[in-house]
Parts: C-alpha cells; structure tokens; sequence
C-alpha cells in the first residue's frame, strides 16, 4: 500500500523529521486508517511530494473491545456481543464513537470456549467429570474489556474472536 502525501509548498529545507515525529505520524495513521506497521515502513521524498510505503499491514489489527452480553450456541460455549473501545489516560475505556460493534457487524467467540462440550476438560482445564455437585461454567459476565482480533474462518468470512478464561459455578442446591 503506498500513500501519496502532498509537498508542502512553503517547506523549510533546515527542518527535518526526527525518529520520534516519523513514529508519531505512523501512530496517527494507524489509529486513523485502522492499520499496523510492520517492517519496511518507508518515507521517501518524490516531485509529487512524500510517498510513504507501508509494509507489512495488518488491516484488521486486535483492538479493545466491552464484551456486553452472551447467548448460550452449544455446550458450555456462547457467543458474545460486543462494543470497540478507547483507552482513557486514567486506565479506564469509553466507547469508541464511530467504532466496530457486534450490532453493525457479528457477534465474537471466546476462543478458550472452542472445544468445551457438555463433560469432560473444558477449555479453561476443568474436567466437568471430576466436579462435585451442579458444576457448571460461567459465560463471560460484566462489561469486561478483552483484546479482540479478526480471523478468516473456513468459509472465507470475517470471525472476530477473544480469549477470557470462564469462571465455574458450584450450585449445591442450598
């Protein structure tokens, strides 16, 4: 992918991009365009102006998402709807304006649920067969924020996966 930036016509030939305002211009167009740099990120100057050379993208780049309710599909595995988030600088997250959501697009799996069935190990190493009482796996419950990332499935469509370890239930009757 190249991106042609125009010359800007009054450029000072004295100043000059440093390390650390390339890396904030890469920053920039990442969160703008969605993207991740890799190796191979390349600025050069041309007639035309700037042609920055991006190598290595991954254009669906994990991104934080609210995991925001669930709906049991099988066997002690669910799907999940979800909302994009943004980081706040006070450690919390607000919902991305603008951003992706199980609404506008599908609803996520959680990718440690893959393989749990109704006995046995589960994915998060309980072995139904081995518990005492009405043992039980819990969905992903809150508003918890995961890391969400996108694979192709086998069709060739879009799977927006996450992994979150699944609480268990003991329910004794009492």
């Amino acid at each position: 992918m190249i991106i042609r930036l125009p010359r800007a016509p009054e450029a000072d030939p004295a100043v000059t991009m440093t390390g650390s305002m390339w890396n904030r211009v890469a920053s920039l167009l990442e969160r703008a365009l969605n993207i991740t740099f890799g190796n191979g990120f390349n600025v050069q100057e041309s007639q035309s102006g700037l042609a920055v050379a991006l190598a290595n993208i991954l254009p669906d780049a994990p991104f934080s998402a609210k995991i925001t309710g669930f709906t049991l599909v099988a066997d002690n595995r669910w799907s999940y709807t979800w909302v994009e988030q943004q980081a706040k600088p006070d450690g919390t997250y607000q919902d991305l304006v603008g951003g992706r959501t199980s609404s506008s697009l599908i609803e996520a799996y959680n990718s440690i649920e893959a393989y749990n069935s109704s006995s046995g190990i589960q994915g998060n190493s309980s072995n139904l067969d081995e518990a005492p009482g009405n043992y039980s796996l819990i969905p992903v419950r809150g508003t918890p924020v995961v890391r969400m990332w996108v694979e192709v499935d086998c069709n060739g469509d879009n799977a927006y996966r996450f992994a979150y370890e699944n609480l268990t239930s003991n329910d004794c009757g009492s």
